[in-house]
This record gives C-alpha cells, structure tokens and sequence, in this order.
C-alpha cells in the first residue's frame, strides 16, 4: 500500500523515498502524497482499484492528489464502503474483477464490468481473521499469480473457469493455503 499507479503516474508517501526512485527509474512521473499510518483510514490513501478508465475507492479517504489527477484526466471515481479497495479486487482486465466485497461487486456490476463474487476469506493475513482476494494475487500480462494455492479456496473451480472465460493463466507461487501480502505492482518500462 506504499504505491499507487495509474497510467504513467506513481503516487508515493513522501516518506517512501526508495519507492520514488526505483518508480522513477523506470520512468513514471512521481506525485507524492502524505505519510501513511499503521492506523485506519489513513492506511488506504492509496488503496484503489483502477478499472478502465474508472477509480474503484472509498473516496473520503483517498489521498487528494489521486482525486485530482483522475480529475484532470477524466478518471471516473466510483465510490464504494470498502477501504481496502485495490486489496479487496484482483483485476482481471477492464471489463473483469473478482471479488468477495458485496459495495465493489454491485458498484462494478453497475459499470457494466463482470463479477465472479466468491466467498470471503480463505485468505490468510496477519492479525486479521481473514485476507482478500486482491492481497493475495496479481497480475503480469496474461497471468495470475497466486500467493499460496488457489486451489485451497473453496471456490477455486469458478475462479479457474472465471481465468479461463477471460482468457488468463494462472501460477500458484507456492503450497499451502493462499496468503494476503498486499498484492504486488508491477513496474513497466515507460517510454
């Protein structure tokens, strides 16, 4: 939760100076936000899921200079109850997520975005009785990566044939029931 990025723009705390650096090295423009806390709301300032050209978020608590960018760049901002927006959706493409949140699957279900809504936790994360499905996932190109197996998940067959329908492999990292790190971004290469 330490970056956000949308489009060709990082959105860093300006405390996460190596974060800034190693973004800026591949060539993204830096905005910086406030310091993060440990402590809710202020630990979702960049906790959205960008969908297309929609911002899935609970817009109270998003940090000011996300809203405005997506202001300036046409950016709809679709508001939702949870938080934990970004860790709560895995992005399949612009046209499909998955998710166990009731707000983000009605909220994109209205966008015209297909939803596999699966049952909540079965996800494991520290010092929580449960996990999310985008914390324990992400994606690079035509593939999903899965941070323990996905097939410890009661619903794993519907996730799998959700991949499938949408044209996408997956790869389970590791053994072992699925774990919620916090997702992963992957940096491309900015021209």
């Amino acid at each position: 939760m330490q970056i956000c990025i949308i489009r060709d723009t990082a959105f860093i705390p300006e405390n996460c100076q190596i974060t800034a650096i190693k973004a800026k090295e591949f060539g993204y423009n830096i905005k910086f936000c406030k310091q993060l806390s440990a402590k809710y709301p202020q630990n979702i300032l960049l906790n959205v899921a960008l969908i297309g050209n929609k911002l899935f978020c609970k817009e109270a608590d998003v940090a000011t200079e996300i809203k405005e960018y997506c202001t300036e760049h046409n950016i709809e901002i679709i508001n939702v109850n949870q938080g934990y927006t970004k860790c709560s959706t895995l992005v399949l493409s612009n046209k499909a997520i998955v998710t166990a949140d009731p707000s983000i699957s009605e909220a994109a279900t209205e966008q015209g975005i297909e939803v596999l809504k699966i049952a909540p936790g079965y996800i494991v994360l520290d010092d929580a009785d449960y996990g999310f499905i985008g914390g324990a996932s992400g994606v690079i190109g035509d593939t999903v990566y899965f941070f323990g197996d996905i097939h410890t998940h009661p619903d794993h067959r519907e996730i799998l044939c959700f991949l499938t329908k949408h044209n996408m492999k997956y790869f389970s990292l590791y053994s072992g029931p699925m774990n919620d790190i916090g997702g992963f971004v992957y940096l491309e290469k900015q021209e």
